[in-house]
């Protein structure tokens, strides 16, 4: 399995990647309407709570836009939204997804 990075560079438009902390992610190349670069359509985290997440998010947000897919995580949506992100409901892409607010 690829990394995060790895897909980036492959040309590939959806893959799973693996990434430090046991954390493995489904990730799409957004489609235009959405304004961002890539989905995380879903993730998986094999040492929950341990900082994984988080240090991807720390490492590619400086460089890419993501929409987070249907956030069914109570704890996990207080996650994105503390990090500052909005919800995207009434667009379409599903309950509970998520995007990072214009930083401008």
């Amino acid at each position: 399995m690829m990394t995060f990075e790895e897909f980036v560079n492959s040309g590939s438009r959806n893959a799973w990647v693996k990434e430090p902390g046991r954390l493995e992610l489904y990730v799409r190349v957004s489609l235009p309407t959405t304004g961002t670069d890539y989905d995380l359509a879903n993730m998986v985290c094999r040492s929950p709570g341990k900082g994984s997440l988080t240090n991807f998010l720390d490492k590619y947000e400086p460089k890419h836009t993501f929409m987070i897919e249907n956030v069914m995580n109570v704890r996990l949506r207080d996650y994105f939204v503390r990090r500052g992100y909005v919800v995207i409901d009434g667009m379409g892409f599903g309950f509970g997804s998520y995007v990072l607010k214009d930083q401008g």
